[in-house]
């Protein structure tokens, strides 16, 4: 289950922010909140006092993604009426009475159940006045006033004896429906400074974390203690106490070692040493020789301070806070980085300041990832001074503002060591994932093959069918073709075979081959999606129609150089189509493609699920980047 918060309420410590949008007229609050969180902007724009300040709060008043936690509790006046307002209507018919006074007042008053308040039950107020009505004992008239006439003492016992069996009904009920939800949160913070390194200084002190903690942290606000700091210099001293500690202690250090070993050394053995007489960390990585961890690349180093502490607490509710974790990373680390953010910790919510326009591009192709905006701007006060003021604004991920706070231009990307040229992006979905079933193939079989990481070693390119002609691999010695050699160094081409009936594309596909030889592939089939097995296609097509369609047998060979949204309609349907929509489009291909892709990627689960095509394909596109990154 997930824990997440979807707003934060803020108190006059923020009046320097404006957020836009609040999370509600009542109270100014930072909403839209996901797993991952990001503040962009400019230097001094408030983004790092702001999280700091968010960390601080000893006691967070929050509502809470509501679809993952409260069963359908979106807000506290749905729940009353759920629980108490039915009930007394059942009440008020029964007995034909205007009012139970005692019951109203608590109504009026009750707390509101949203915002949640940190360490406080949620469930508290409801079962308040259930227990009220419950023991509700010796009703008088003037508890209860009747439309017509005044009630005798039996029928008020009556009505005391209802409340008592109705409420006791209520209470099982609100038992049952809390037994399913989180009734308390109580979240464990951490927060991650600039300040880090795995080095320890002088004297073995953890200076960086006195030093954060004096500057930053002196009030928290509440009598709670401080949040937790992680800064590195820890680490040494860590590791050998849970080493010389409990079986669990020791098999966390096991286990963390299992998840580096994973996440970034392609699955060979790692060791971490607190050796005796030392004050830094050896690391032995398969059999390679033991070597003191700053012996490692900074940007290893940097994954390792960063997910430590989220591994070791990694059953908690926490919010972890942290500033540029991109300080060392190159781009395709970041990725990783945040690839592990969005799928390691599952309890775990962040918030992180940075300067990186490759977190932004890398938030396209996640999901569970909001951006905030941070613009600084000055007020005019009475005094000579000027206080700052800080404007907040939740953009969309694609929004090119965030980009132009941190003053990106294009020439600031970090180039891949190769790149995939594919048509659109259906094409690159299904490619990219060819490949990585190419590398679970290879696992299974004991045959481990380096694990290339998109970003870093390769990126993908789609050029846009026919836009292919812009291109310098197909110079006819004019002057009007761009030249790829200038955009980016070597490229692996993939095109579509098409109808492949018309001479002049018959022609393009002869050019490219002898101008990109083995880095050239040309389809066998007319599109991508022609190339998925027949079993597969089956099975999506299943899934639009549902399980009454009655599909005739085809086989792999038999749609190849046909227009596949047509061959459905007309071969594997044979006209007898449930579905209300069509598959074909104009030109006879896939109407829908990336619904059609969504829906096949899901059916190819193993390797063995590929078309030999595929397979061939995802073997030629591997040799490929692997040639390209000895």
């Amino acid at each position: 289950m997930h824990y997440h918060i979807e707003s934060i309420n803020l108190d006059d410590r923020f009046d320097a922010y404006s957020i836009t949008p609040t999370a509600n007229s009542e109270a100014k609050a930072i909403s839209h909140l996901s797993k991952i969180n990001i503040f962009v902007g400019a230097n001094d724009s408030g983004k790092s006092r702001f999280l700091r300040m968010l960390c601080a709060i000893d006691q967070i008043r929050f509502i809470p993604h509501l679809n993952t936690n409260l069963d359908g509790w979106s807000h506290y006046e749905d729940s009353k009426k759920r629980f108490v307002n039915d009930f007394f209507t059942d009440v008020l018919k029964k007995f034909s009475v205007d009012d139970v006074a005692s019951i109203n007042h608590l109504l009026l008053h009750l707390p509101p159940l949203l915002p949640f308040v940190e360490r406080n039950t949620i469930t508290d107020p409801l079962f308040n006045i259930v227990n009220h009505i419950t023991n509700l004992k010796d009703l008088s008239t003037r508890e209860i006033a009747f439309k017509i006439g005044h009630p005798n003492q039996g029928e008020l016992n009556a009505i005391s004896a209802y409340l008592k069996i109705r409420g006791k009904e209520l209470e099982e009920e609100l038992t049952n429906i809390a037994s399913k939800l989180i009734t308390i949160y109580d979240f464990s913070k951490l927060y991650i400074p600039t300040l880090r390194g795995l080095r320890t200084l002088s004297g073995g002190k953890d200076s960086f974390t006195t030093r954060t903690l004096s500057d930053y942290f002196q009030d928290t606000g509440g009598n709670r203690a401080k949040p937790g700091v992680f800064t590195g210099l820890t680490l040494y001293s860590e590791l050998h106490d849970l080493l010389l500690g409990k079986l669990s202690d020791r098999k966390l250090v096991s286990d963390f070692e299992g998840f580096i070993s994973k996440s970034f050394f392609n699955n060979e053995p790692v060791t971490l040493i607190p050796k005796i007489n030392q004050d830094v960390i050896d690391v032995r990585v398969g059999n390679a020789k033991e070597l003191p961890i700053f012996a490692l690349g900074d940007g290893i180093q940097a994954m390792i301070i960063l997910t430590f502490p989220l591994f070791k607490n990694r059953n908690k509710m926490q919010l972890v806070f942290i500033e540029e974790p991109e300080i060392h990373m190159h781009p395709g680390l970041q990725r990783q980085f945040l690839a592990i953010l969005n799928s390691a910790f599952p309890n775990n919510q962040y918030f992180f300041t940075t300067h990186s326009n490759h977190f932004l591009d890398l938030t396209l192709d996640l999901e569970n990832v909001s951006v905030f905006t941070f613009t600084k701007k000055l007020a005019q006060s009475n005094m000579d001074e000027r206080d700052a003021l800080f404007t907040i604004e939740n953009v969309n991920n694609e929004s090119t503002l965030s980009l132009e706070l941190l003053g990106v231009r294009n020439s600031s990307v970090f180039l891949s060591n190769c790149t995939i040229w594919v048509e659109g992006i259906t094409d690159r979905k299904y490619i990219s994932h060819f490949l990585n079933l190419y590398y679970e193939q290879a696992n299974l079989q004991s045959n481990s093959l380096r694990q290339f990481k998109e970003d870093l070693h390769y990126s993908f390119v789609e050029y846009g069918g026919s836009n292919i002609t812009h291109w310098s691999f197909l110079d006819d010695g004019t002057a009007s073709t761009i030249d790829v050699e200038r955009l980016c160094g070597k490229l692996f081409l993939i095109t579509d075979k098409d109808s492949a009936t018309n001479s002049a594309k018959v022609k393009r596909h002869e050019t490219l081959k002898n101008r990109l030889g083995d880095r050239y592939y040309c389809l066998e089939t007319r599109e991508v999606e022609n190339i998925l097995s027949s079993d597969v296609i089956a099975k999506v097509v299943k899934e639009y129609e549902g399980e009454g369609a009655v599909l005739s047998h085809f086989a792999n060979d038999s749609y190849k150089n046909e227009p596949l949204g047509s061959f459905i309609e007309t071969t594997v349907l044979n006209g007898k189509k449930l579905r209300t929509g069509s598959y074909a489009a104009e030109s006879g291909t896939i109407t829908d493609k990336i619904g059609f892709c969504k829906k096949a990627l899901h059916h190819m689960s193993l390797f063995n699920d590929l078309s030999p095509e595929a397979k061939a394909l995802a073997e030629s596109i591997y040799k490929f980047i692997e040639m390209n990154n000895r």
